[in-house]
């Protein structure tokens, strides 16, 4: 188990190979594409979904286990700030590192930290190569794809695949996969420690968003399917009674619906 706690005469950023030696990201765009499995994907969702309504404590599990069937990984985990903002704590690990649930990496010097401060995913090989403590953490990373999430514009965690083969290799589609699943772990983060009203305003985001997968989906399969899932989804956005927006990386609000925007003060001219 790896500990997040950086110990005297651990190496630094600058006692180990340097990020650029371990990043593969743009081979993602290199690579032979799989064909995306919209059906799988929509399943995935709804289980997530229910999970999230019966048990929200439980949904991270819940989450790493649905990247290991999407991915076809090996280990999949979820990786939160801390209170201090000095370490990222692995609150759920699924598949081949399962048993260092519990442990992190250091904010400062770790594939987290370094996703989080380039603002992007990040595919690492051989990470261990940068991140010594990783030789910790058998079976030993072959390549590590990272995704950070975000709440109200900022950084809280990040979600991540790994692979543990050198014949098993990630590309684009498990990318655009990991960063629907993101969804999910920034619901989940928000269900900690709050109301049970507040968590019914999540399960409504929630559902808005596999809405929203789901449109994606039918967009690719007919015509038909595509005017009936956008007008479900057009009266589950005008019918919604929280307010309902999305966030930028940067900060800045992308989208909101009306009742948002009535919580915000703002009226829709000066909005758009």
């Amino acid at each position: 188990m790896i500990d997040p706690q950086k110990k005297a005469g651990e190496p630094s950023a600058a006692d180990c190979a340097p990020l650029a030696s371990v990043l593969c990201t743009k081979e993602l765009d290199r690579r032979p594409i799989r064909v995306p499995d919209y059906e799988r994907q929509s399943h995935a969702f709804l289980k997530l979904t229910q999970a999230f309504a019966e048990s929200p404590d439980d949904v991270f599990e819940s989450l790493t286990q649905e990247i290991l069937t999407l991915l076809h990984c090996h280990s999949a985990g979820i990786s939160l700030l801390s209170d201090d903002a000095t370490r990222f704590d692995w609150v759920a690990v699924a598949g081949a590192w399962r048993q260092h649930a519990g442990g992190g990496t250091p904010r400062d010097f770790g594939p987290s930290g370094d996703a989080i401060d380039c603002n992007a995913p990040l595919l690492f090989r051989h990470p261990e190569r940068r991140y010594a403590y990783l030789l910790s953490t058998p079976p030993p990373a072959v390549e590590l794809l990272v995704v950070p999430f975000h709440l109200l514009g900022r950084a809280v965690g990040t979600i991540w695949a790994v692979s543990h083969d050198e014949h098993c290799t990630f590309d684009a589609e498990d990318l655009r996969q990991l960063q629907s699943l993101s969804t999910f772990a920034t619901a989940a983060y928000r269900a900690h420690g709050v109301s049970a009203q507040e968590r019914t305003r999540d399960s409504d985001a929630l559902r808005l968003n596999t809405a929203l997968a789901t449109l994606n989906a039918e967009l690719r399969d007919s015509a038909t399917a595509v005017r009936r899932s956008e007008g479900d989804l057009r009266d589950f956005v005008e019918n919604a009674a929280i307010g309902l927006h999305w966030v930028g990386a940067d900060g800045t609000i992308l989208w909101a619906n009306q009742t948002e925007l009535d919580l915000l003060g703002y009226q829709m001219e000066e909005y758009v």
